[in-house]
C-alpha cells in the first residue's frame, strides 16, 4: 500500500509546483501603438477637441471653423455636417 501512495504523493506536488509557477508573458508587440486621429466636422467639437489639449489628433475640420487660429491653420477644410 506505501508504494501506491508514494507516486501519487509526487505526481500532486508537481501539480503544486507547475500551478504555482508564472503565466508564460505575452510576446512584445512589433509595432508601438499609434494615437487616434480624428477628423471634426462641428466647430464646437474642434474647441473641444482643441482646448483639452488633444489637437495633434486632429486629420481635417470643418468648412466652418475659423482656420486663422494657429492651431488650425496647417489643417484642410474637409466639408460640414452634410457634405464632405
Amino acid at each position: 500500500m506505501r508504494q501506491r501512495i508514494r507516486p501519487i504523493i509526487f505526481l500532486l506536488g508537481l501539480c503544486s509546483l507547475a500551478a504555482a509557477a508564472e503565466p508564460p508573458k505575452p510576446a512584445p508587440t512589433t509595432q508601438p501603438p499609434t494615437q487616434p486621429l480624428v477628423a471634426s466636422l462641428v466647430p464646437a467639437a474642434t474647441d473641444l477637441i482643441v482646448s483639452m489639449g488633444a489637437g495633434e489628433h486632429l486629420l481635417g475640420i470643418s468648412n466652418y471653423d475659423d482656420a486663422s487660429r494657429p492651431e488650425l491653420k496647417h489643417l484642410p477644410k474637409i466639408g460640414d455636417y452634410q457634405t464632405i
